[in-house]
This record gives C-alpha cells, structure tokens and sequence, in this order.
C-alpha cells in the first residue's frame, strides 16, 4: 500500500520503475511489457473502434510482440547465466470461434510459473471483451455473466474505452463479474436479458492485473491449479465459458515445458487444418 498522500510519481519511480521492488525481479519484465502493449494498443488500434473480437486480437498482438522484445531483461534481472528461457508464450485459437455469443468467454488466459523455489502453479482466468463509454459503462448479457459467476474468481469482463487524443483515456482495463454479482441476480429476477452497467468504481489496468493478481500464486484473482490439463479445463469449461483464444504465459525460471497445443493442455479445443 502507498503511504497516505504518496503521489503518483511517488508510485512510478520508485516503487514500479525499480526491478528491485518486484519478487521475483523478473516481474518487472512483466509488467513493462504488458504495459508497453496495452499503450501502443491504444495508441495504434483503439482510435479505429472496431469490433471487440478484432480489438482482442490487436491487443494479443502487441502483449506477444512486446513479451518477445523484453527477452533479454528476463535473464539479466534473474541473474540468469544458462540458457533457459524465463519466459515463454503460447497463443491458441481453439475450437470454439464463432460462439462466444453463446459461451461468454472471449478470452482463457493461463499463467504458469514457478519462483525460487517455490512450487510450480498455474492460474487461470476468462476474460469477455466488451466496448465501454466514456462513464466506464457496458453491455452486460446477462446469462453470459451467470455463466461466468459459476465459478468463483474465473470470470472477468476486459473493456475497451474510447480514445480521443485530445484528453486523457485508459488503456484496457479488467473488472471482476462478481463485483457486479448483486446486479446480475436482480436482473435475472426481473428477466431482463441486457443490463447496461458501469464498472467505474472496481477494476485494474491490463498489465496490472496479469502481473499482480493473476501471476501471485496467493491472490484471489483466477482460479489456482495444479496440472495444466487443469489449468486448460478451468479456462475453457470452468464457468460454462468457452473462450474462441487462449494464452499462456509461462514466467520464472524451474517451470517445466508443456505442450500447451497437446493432449494435456488445450489440444481438445483446437482445430487443426483438415479436421471439419
């Protein structure tokens, strides 16, 4: 927490900035690049306003691109002197494109890492894009977000906002469904199928919510496994969701090499060419 009064200057120099701030310090990778790409997402591709199915392959892009370019501060903050790599990225197109109207999930994101010599984890979260206003307000469908309450810390709505660059605007931001759980059930009792619902009071920045909730093995953002077929299950089945992509990142140094495009991982959900 900052102390009472601390600036946001305060928060960038000398608690972000700073490698050493961060454990393990290779976060701090993390955390920039993810960063990086949710700016130069908003700078290159959210002026055009397009679909979210297509603003959610833009901002993949760029969290890849910039995931790569910061390969080299990864070995460097460990103190790395082999030639494992500390940080690995699987993106998948699964099987499911084309029914997210009727899954409610947009995208499974699964971090897999293990620090020090702690034990390897794997978290996984769903996130439903969605358009907002200027007000941080949304369309909510309401039975997605049922489906997306079915378990507890899996379901996250990922909003886009406008940008105009003539004021300030925020890069993607990620907001729990459960904090609009009480909404969601008197919607239900009243049977409306839509809420229109401002998510302004809650959420994180992108880059904030990957780095410092979903890869904390303690936190209770995302739902903790203990095998990637249980990583891959939860983000594809665990809240009736069935995402039409998927990424993982693997972080730290010790976390064994899966084959995320195989049996024992997402292999199940994807269509390979000549298969119908």
């Amino acid at each position: 927490m900052l102390r009472r009064g601390a600036s946001t200057r305060f928060l960038f120099r000398d608690i972000l900035a700073d490698p050493g701030a961060y454990e393990p310090r290779a976060l701090w990778a993390l955390f920039w690049a993810l960063a990086q790409a949710e700016h130069d997402f908003l700078r290159l591709f959210a002026p055009f306003w397009s679909h979210e199915e297509r603003l959610t392959g833009h901002l993949l892009s760029q969290v890849v691109m910039q995931l790569d370019n910061f390969g080299t501060s990864w070995r460097d903050l460990a103190g790395a002197d082999d030639s494992e790599p500390l940080c690995r990225i699987t993106y998948i197109d699964t099987a499911t494109a084309g029914q997210e109207k009727y899954s409610g999930g947009d995208l499974g994101l699964v971090i897999h890492g293990r620090y020090s010599r702690h034990d390897e984890f794997f978290k996984a979260a769903v996130l439903q894009a969605k358009k907002a206003d200027w007000s941080c307000t949304c369309r909510v469908d309401v039975s997605q977000a049922e489906r997306l309450l079915m378990q507890a810390g899996l379901g996250f709505y990922l909003l886009y906002h406008p940008y105009n660059k003539t004021r300030w605007c925020p890069a993607p931001t990620v907001h729990s469904v459960q904090a609009i759980e009480s909404e969601v059930k008197e919607a239900v009792k009243k049977q409306q199928s839509t809420i229109h619902q401002s998510m302004s009071g809650h959420g994180w920045d992108f880059a904030a919510f990957v780095t410092f909730g979903l890869a904390d093995p303690a936190s209770e953002l995302g739902v903790l496994s203990t095998t990637p077929a249980e990583a891959a299950s939860a983000a594809m089945n665990g809240g009736g969701a069935r995402p039409s992509r998927a990424l993982v990142i693997t972080v730290g140094r010790g976390a064994s090499a899966v084959d995320w495009t195989g049996p024992d991982g997402f292999g199940e959900w994807i269509r390979r060419a000549g298969q119908g």
